[in-house]
């Protein structure tokens, strides 16, 4: 393992932070930087002494493209949002019940074949 406790992979992980504009920090970058790759970055985050370590990162490198979206609009941005688990979706539930109330749909039901409206004759 390369970082073999908490602390090790925390300190690499402050370094790159220190050492990188906001505007540049990406997971790629991090990994980089620690000189592991994108997998076992995310396997750090599966072991219980690791993982709040790993989620923190994540969270600081998905606010600084949260920032340069809202500064600068950019859909590169809006693109590794989207691999943070951002949509960009809207969810419009709409329910609605009809009820055959007028006396022509009644009688226009009767005339249809009455087995399928529970009216056999």
């Amino acid at each position: 393992m390369l970082f073999d406790t908490p602390d090790k992979l925390a300190g690499a992980i402050n370094d790159y932070f220190q050492n990188t504009s906001q505007e540049e920090l990406t997971i790629t970058g991090l990994c980089l930087a620690m000189g592991t790759s994108k997998q076992v970055f995310c396997d750090y985050s599966k072991r219980e002494d690791y993982k709040d370590i790993v989620s923190h990162a994540r969270l600081i490198v998905e606010n600084s493209y949260e920032l340069t979206l809202r500064r600068y609009g950019r859909t590169g941005d809006i693109f590794a949002l989207k691999n943070f688990g951002w949509a960009d979706k809207q969810v419009v539930e709409q329910t609605s019940e009809v009820e055959f109330q007028s006396e022509y749909l009644k009688e226009l039901r009767k005339r249809l074949n009455p087995k399928y409206f529970g009216q056999e004759s």
